[in-house]
């Protein structure tokens, strides 16, 4: 058996990444297949690539670093700051070089013309679909600054919850 990592995008269009331990590239395929997914690129790793994929399992995005992101987010959309500058900003208050590219990541994606709720969605290790989707609506309801509120609130329920 040998391990495959994989890049695939789901029905929602959202980017998957994983690892998998099969006998061949065949097997790979007809498994992600079998679970509904685009297959975007399938690789035979070596060790060396398994340790890499061990410690990215390590980088994080704490809850708290969460919390900061939301409501600094949403000071500076209530301020009409423009939501890019306004993750540009976040980026280089950020401490975790984890957190820091998947935000600059989302002020690409924003910067090229998505939504904030679409550019999220790329980073499903940092960001859910329940986040995704509050995010969504509050773009389509024009209240995007209490959203963003509403998620901190609720991450910071989160932390006291695991502390």
């Amino acid at each position: 058996m040998s391990l495959f990592s994989y890049k695939a995008k789901n029905e929602k269009n959202q980017l998957i990444e994983g690892v998998i331990d099969a006998i061949s590239e065949d097997v790979v395929v007809t498994l992600l297949l079998e679970k509904g997914l685009s297959i975007i690129e399938i690789k035979k790793q070596s060790s060396k690539d398994f340790e890499n994929q061990i410690l990215s399992f390590l980088n994080r995005v704490k809850i708290r670093e969460k919390v900061i992101f939301f409501r600094q987010l949403s000071v500076m959309i209530d301020a009409n700051l423009p939501i890019v500058k306004a993750l540009r900003i976040l980026v280089k208050q950020a401490n975790n070089k984890y957190f820091k590219s998947i935000i600059s990541g989302i002020a690409d994606e924003v910067d090229g013309g998505a939504k904030l709720s679409q550019a999220m969605a790329v980073y499903p290790n940092a960001f859910s679909d329940f986040y995704t989707n509050i995010v969504a609506s509050g773009e389509t309801s024009g209240r995007l600054s209490e959203v963003m509120n509403y998620l901190a609130d609720q991450q910071e329920k989160d932390y006291d919850l695991q502390s």
